[in-house]
């Protein structure tokens, strides 16, 4: 395989494996890559009634409103659970519904749920009743105002779906290394200058978004993801990449347009997996001769 001139864009036919981000070609914040078969996620269980109940029950707005919305949501299912049978849900969305606050008095009704889905909302706090939710799978928290992420969050074992994006995370705790199921962790479109060293801990972790933050550094011991197929890094300000960048070797799409790094480790060219690498608006003068060894490499982007 030639190096090719910087400045120069190469896309192959991608094979039916290789979508997701890289495949989009937009300098857009791009999705993680669709679930395999088998992993999909569960089907929400949601209720028409309530949906009704909601329709015909709806306060003029202000916090009673927003506190009422949530309250019916989850009376409802609590009504079910009268003769002392466990809530058995399979997700619950109160996403766009304009939520300042979780409502701590409520969660006993919400321990069976697997997914929960709080994205689009003005959430600013997560309360530490959020650790009896034991059973969670899938954690949507996209698109609040979120300043820090809490303890009992990371506290959540079975937790394999974490998302983060367009919040106002400074910095992440380092027991966040404790979600060792973790297989999607989006942290997208936040205010983050660095990752912490825990994060090598995530061996489930699959896809990872850190695009559009503040990033002067990958984490020491990335490499400990040994699982991961998916890194999106564009738009931070990461001026080198570490050697043990190239250890990751499931590595399947590596992207990290905008950036400012003026060269690439030796060590790019051990990511025997990779398929899609996107490198535009940075500062490269030249690629590693390693590169030559990308035989699976079928989108280059420089």
């Amino acid at each position: 395989m030639d190096i090719p001139a910087l400045g120069s864009r190469i896309s192959f036919p991608l094979t039916s494996e290789t979508t997701g981000p890289a495949a989009a070609g937009s300098a857009t914040h791009t999705l993680r890559p669709p679930a395999k078969p088998g992993t999909e996620r569960p089907a929400l269980v949601t209720s028409p009634a309530v949906g009704d109940h909601l329709a015909r029950n709806r306060l003029p707005g202000g916090e009673n409103q927003q506190i009422t919305k949530a309250r019916l949501y989850i009376h409802k299912w609590q009504q079910k659970a009268d003769n002392a049978m466990p809530l058995n849900l399979g997700g619950l969305h109160l996403n766009s519904s304009d939520l300042r606050k979780v409502i701590k008095s409520e969660f006993d009704a919400m321990q069976q749920v697997e997914t929960l889905y709080l994205h689009r909302n003005r959430l600013e706090s997560i309360p530490d009743e959020f650790a009896q939710l034991t059973n969670l799978k899938c954690l949507n928290l996209e698109e609040n105002k979120l300043p820090s992420l809490s303890e009992p969050i990371t506290n959540l074992s079975k937790l394999k779906e974490l998302h983060l994006g367009r919040n106002q995370l400074v910095v992440l705790p380092p027991t966040l290394g404790n979600l060792h199921n973790l297989r999607e962790l989006s942290l997208w479109e936040n205010a983050l200058t660095e990752l912490p060293w825990t994060m090598g801990d995530l061996q489930s972790l699959v896809w990872l978004d850190v695009e559009k933050n503040a990033l002067q550094q990958l984490p020491d011991g990335i490499d400990g993801l040994k699982n991961l197929e998916g890194l999106q890094a564009s738009a931070n300000d990461l001026d080198e990449l570490p050697e043990d960048l190239g250890n990751l070797s499931k590595l399947e799409v590596l992207e990290l347009r905008d950036n400012l790094l003026s060269r690439l480790p030796e060590s790019i060219g051990n990511l025997s997996m990779l398929k899609s690498l996107i490198l535009t608006g940075n500062l490269l003068s030249e690629l590693p001769d390693s590169i030559k060894r990308l035989q699976n490499l079928t989108n280059l982007d420089i």
